[in-house]
């Protein structure tokens, strides 16, 4: 009997594990399905996500590369611009992109060197060198150099007849007047209508421009048309030194913020140039912004300059009010051999304009 019951117990627990298994089996099953892993229809919807994911990197792709392309053609527009404008502007595009052993005109002509320009040089230093092509108009700045003759005691390339006013010096009369009639010559020589050669000696004087440039963090503050502030300023500082290049000023450049940097002569194309590359790739950064400071130490070093000018002229470019500036201290800084003009990029200030031989306003 025992076997038989022994038998029944064995045949029910196989029943029960049997049962078990099964139902294990079909939620297996069920939950592959649920993920997409456990049919073919599961894998087919797994592709078809993949590939929308693929579409849609190519559309970014295409949208980022479009984006890039219009951004090159924009700089090589403002290449094209430099390069037709001023010389001295456009040679020192061609020295930042490493294109300076050929000439402006021919790369002006060539559409591959213009790409390899724009992709070398930065946005900021086209933005710079763009607006360093604009002529300084609004600022009544005197550049030309003055040039005097004197008369000298020795001969020079200038010789000039003059009326003799000594008859000391009558065997120094000109040929023309040596061949007057006797009567006529004596009449000439007592009213002094005889005349002599004159040597001269031509001096060229020329003109100091004195820059104080304001390097404070305001002045990555945007202006209207979509430059900032210090852009605006080295654009007109590197046009400064073009001009310097040219030989037709003395120019003396200091940054300024709370303190002053130090100070840049300009007397040499190639000091000029040095200059210029600084400033064309954003010049210096400093804290703070104190103009009082700046101009009284720009007056110390033009008094202390070897060079004997009548009158200097400082260009005062900043965007900061000074509240330690008073009218009566401002003018005796300056007395009357400097002359002060402020490009002003920031709030207006009476004093300064009450005091500056030219005084504008850029927003």
């Amino acid at each position: 009997m025992i076997p038989f019951i022994a038998a029944g117990l064995l045949a029910g627990a196989a029943l029960l594990v049997a049962n078990w298994l099964a139902k294990r089996s079909r939620r297996k099953r069920n939950q592959g399905e649920a993920s997409g892993l456990g049919s073919d229809s599961g894998m087919s919807g797994f592709g078809s996500s993949q590939q929308t994911r693929d579409a849609k990197r190519a559309e970014q792709a295409a949208a980022a590369a479009k984006r890039a392309e219009r951004v090159a053609k924009a700089k090589d527009t403002l290449v094209k611009d430099i390069l037709a404008g001023d010389v001295g502007i456009a040679q020192q595009l061609l020295r930042q992109s490493g294109e300076d052993k050929q000439s402006v005109s021919r790369v002006r002509l060539d559409p591959a060197a213009i790409r390899r320009i724009s992709q070398r040089v930065s946005p900021q230093t086209l933005r710079i060198l763009s607006l360093a092509n604009k002529p300084v108009q609004d600022l009544k700045l005197d550049l030309e150099a003055d040039e005097q003759t004197r008369p000298v005691d020795y001969p020079t390339r200038i010789m000039e007849p003059r009326p003799l006013e000594d008859l000391q010096g009558i065997a120094g009369v000109v040929p023309e007047d040596q061949i007057l009639d006797d009567d006529l010559y004596y009449i000439q020589a007592v009213t002094g209508g005889l005349h002599i050669t004159q040597a001269f000696e031509k001096d060229i004087r020329r003109k100091r421009v004195y820059l104080l440039l304001d390097i404070s963090p305001s002045m990555d503050e945007e202006m209207v048309g979509g430059f900032t502030r210090r852009t605006w300023a080295l654009g007109l500082a590197v046009r400064l030194l073009v001009e310097a290049m040219r030989g037709d000023a003395e120019y003396l450049y200091r940054p300024f913020y709370d303190s002053v940097g130090p100070l840049s002569r300009i007397d040499s194309p190639e000091q000029a140039q040095d200059l210029m590359d600084r400033l064309s790739v954003g010049g210096d950064r400093g804290d703070g912004t104190n103009i009082a400071r700046a101009l009284q130490r720009a007056a110390q070093d033009i008094r202390s300059s070897e060079l004997s000018v009548d009158t200097s002229d400082v260009l005062l470019i900043s965007d900061g009010q000074d509240n330690n500036l008073t009218e009566d201290w401002l003018r005796e800084l300056l007395g009357a051999d400097i002359r002060l003009h402020v490009a002003l990029l920031g709030p207006e200030s009476a004093i300064l304009k009450s005091v500056a031989t030219d005084y504008m306003v850029y927003s």
